[in-house]
């Protein structure tokens, strides 16, 4: 009997060491592929959207404080290219998902140097647009999820570190 206790701790053990290998793996991967990611994250019509789309998922559901802020822009330059398919992506979440609407702010839209406030700007404009041309389709499925998103980057400054 203890020998089957212990097996199943050791077995546990192993999954979440796996996953969170996983995680890193492919954390490491989506930076180390900036460009790639970047350019196929920002065309709907890449053939890589989705792929790049489901490795930013999968980091993203098992995200710490540190990867919010790393993995954040992923989301939200998916979300500009292809709304529906990324909040589809997204909803299995709904908590988690209202603990990164709150953190928006600090872990996005937040400039360490003066460079970085107008793409993040930008970003937030871009945001807004796709946020509102999705919401006005009366057949969209996730107009919650974007209503509650866009009201929540409209409430958002980017805010400069001094």
């Amino acid at each position: 009997m203890l020998r089957h206790l212990f097996a199943a701790v050791v077995f546990c053990s192993s999954l979440s060491a796996s996953a969170e290998s996983l995680v890193e793996a492919n954390m490491d991967w989506l930076t180390s592929h900036q460009e790639y990611v970047d350019n196929a994250l920002t065309s709907e019509q890449s053939k890589d959207f989705l792929p790049v789309l489901n490795t930013v998922i999968a980091v993203w559901e098992r995200r710490d404080g540190a990867l919010t802020a790393e993995i954040s822009p992923l989301i939200l330059q998916a979300i500009i290219a292809e709304p529906e398919l990324t909040f589809d992506a997204l909803h299995d979440n709904p908590k988690s998902f209202n603990r990164w609407l709150k953190q928006l702010q600090g872990q996005v839209f937040t400039a360490i140097n003066p460079d970085q406030v107008q793409p993040l700007n930008d970003l937030k404009m871009e945001l807004e647009t796709s946020l509102s041309s999705y919401i006005i389709h009366p057949d969209a499925p996730f107009k919650k999820q974007a209503k509650r998103l866009l009201e929540q980057v409209q409430a958002i400054s980017v805010y400069m570190v001094d």
